[in-house]
């Protein structure tokens, strides 16, 4: 399942809930993206939900990224911006890799976390 098809999921369940629902929200969730049948990011979260015309999908509660078993990031909201492929928090976050190790409040990331920016950091 690709993002749009979650986000489409998400949008559609809306239709056969009562007329006073006005959204739908996975609790727990955890989602594996496969390549060539190797798990490229895997997305764990308390909730998700989707936002603003389907165009992106809001994670809550401990919120982790992992990608290509050697980096990770955790924080504690995060949105995914399905068109544009970036994944941007305000939260404070942690991001780890086998190298080192960033803390700060406020990121942008790509799908692959190989380029992580921040609005305030500190890198230890």
């Amino acid at each position: 399942m690709n993002s749009k098809h979650l986000s489409d999921l998400l949008n559609n369940l809306k239709k056969y809930l009562p007329g006073n629902i006005k959204g739908v929200e996975l609790t727990p969730l955890k989602i594996n993206y496969f390549r060539n049948q190797r798990c490229i990011l895997s997305i764990h979260a308390d909730s998700a939900a989707p936002g603003h015309q389907g165009q992106r999908i809001v994670f809550k509660g401990n919120v982790k990224l992992l990608a290509d078993f050697e980096k990770k990031l955790k924080c504690e909201k995060m949105t995914w911006l399905i068109d544009k492929k970036r994944f941007v928090s305000k939260s404070s976050f942690v991001f780890q890799d086998n190298h080192h190790q960033i803390k700060g409040k406020g990121f942008k990331t790509d799908f692959a976390l190989t380029e992580i920016i921040t609005q305030k950091r500190k890198k230890q």
